[in-house]
Parts: C-alpha cells; sequence; structure tokens
C-alpha cells in the first residue's frame, strides 16, 4: 500500500494559474476512485498544479487514470461542462460544438498559463461517505472545512477571481464562506431550465448552479448565466 501524505492532499488548492483568475469553478470534493494509489500520487503534487501537465505526467507515472490519454473521448463531464461555460465567458458562437469544448478542456482547462481554475471544497471525500480511506486524518467534515476555508480564502484574496461557477447543492454555502457573501445578496436568475442564483461581494461575481450532471444541470442554460453574471459584475463597477 502506498503511503499517502494527508498533509500534502489537505493542502492542495487546485488546477489552473497562480495569479488573477478569469472564471473559477467550485466543486464539492475531489473523488478517489482508484483508492490509495491516485491519493498518494496526488499528494506529490504541488499546492496549485496545471491540468493537464498533473494527469500527463504526475499521475500517469504512477499508473492512475489519465483522461487526456482519451484521445476521442470526453471522460470527465464535469470538464465538459466547465469548457462551455469558459468558452461562452469568451463570446465563442461554437461554445456548445463539440469540436471547440472538447479541445478547450484539453488544452486550455485549468492550465497555469490559463484564465480558468479547477478548485474543490475538500480533497478527498468526506468522512462517512461510501468510500473508505484507512489513515485519513480523523477529522470531522467541519474541522476539516474550517483547514481548507482558510487555505482557500488566501489563495482567492491572494488572485483576484472575477467570476466563479460553484456547481452541486453544497457548494453555495462553501462559496459564501471563501468569497465572504452575504447570505442575502443572493439572488435567482428567471427563466432558466434549472434553479440558479447569483451573488457577488467586491469584484467578484457568484454563480451557484446544480450539479454537472446526473440532469441537475443544463448546458443550454449556460449564454443566460454567463450574461447574467456580466451583467451583474457591470453593475459593480
Amino acid at each position: 500500500m502506498p503511503k499517502i501524505d494527508w498533509n500534502a492532499l489537505v493542502d492542495f488548492i487546485g488546477y489552473g494559474p497562480n495569479g488573477p483568475i478569469e472564471l473559477l469553478f467550485l466543486g464539492l470534493e475531489e473523488r478517489a476512485d482508484e483508492g490509495e494509489r491516485n491519493l498518494a500520487a496526488r499528494a506529490s503534487f504541488r499546492h496549485v498544479e496545471d491540468l493537464r501537465f498533473a494527469h500527463e505526467h504526475v499521475l500517469a507515472s504512477a499508473g492512475c487514470y489519465n483522461p487526456f490519454a482519451e484521445s476521442h473521448k470526453n471522460p470527465v463531464q464535469q470538464w465538459n461542462t466547465a469548457a462551455r461555460f469558459a468558452l461562452a465567458l469568451a463570446g465563442s458562437a461554437f461554445w456548445d460544438e463539440h469540436n471547440a469544448w472538447s479541445s478547450y478542456w484539453r488544452n486550455e482547462l485549468g492550465r497555469s498559463h490559463g484564465t480558468t481554475f479547477l478548485m474543490e471544497c475538500f480533497p478527498y471525500p468526506r468522512r462517512g461517505r461510501s468510500t473508505r480511506l484507512p489513515g485519513a486524518p480523523e477529522l470531522t467534515t467541519d474541522e476539516m472545512w474550517l483547514r481548507r476555508l482558510a487555505l482557500l480564502r488566501q489563495f482567492v484574496q491572494r488572485n483576484p477571481v472575477q467570476f466563479v461557477v460553484a456547481y452541486g447543492i453544497l457548494t453555495k454555502s462553501k462559496a459564501a464562506d471563501i468569497f465572504s457573501i452575504d447570505p442575502k445578496a443572493w439572488h435567482s436568475v428567471p427563466g432558466l431550465n434549472k434553479p440558479v442564483d447569483i451573488a457577488t461581494n467586491g469584484n467578484t461575481c457568484v454563480a451557484h448552479v446544480g450539479f454537472f450532471g446526473q440532469g441537475l444541470f443544463a448546458n443550454r442554460d449556460i449564454p443566460a448565466i454567463v450574461r447574467a453574471m456580466q451583467d451583474v459584475a457591470a453593475e459593480k463597477r
């Protein structure tokens, strides 16, 4: 069984630039499908990693699954949706075309030279979930979140974020914690297929949407969500 540096895992921030961020995606937790081997490899990541480099070199070298090796497939639904968001925000008329978003996640999403960032509230499945993680720190979910919150908040204070898409039910309160959003600041976006709430604090605009998958989010809403975020951001200037 590989040795896992749990502290290094907890200290991992995410994938993308270590600098100003145009669009940050906030998910709830990293998966651990390959168990200890995957976790041990991810523990060797730098605090901020390049998505493609991390998977093609660090994880693949450890014998872990590498989605980038699937040249004709798009196996990570969350990345596919994030790529569509990024293209729509950039004003691309081809945001929903397969070749466009497939190329984007492979070459631009979460890259150290880019403008998008992938962040998870928790670096591995929370205690009490179905995934067993022998040796994981004996921390409650609340205790783990307080530790993570300090790291994530410090990162976004150091690296300005313009837009945030927090996906999944529980990420709304986490995004509010990270970006210091007043609970009363949220307002719903009308006329969409699935519920979306938006709030701002300073120069950061956050959209809370359903999970990217399981029928909880509608890709066809993306252009309207992007316009709503841009309109709200413009009002704050």
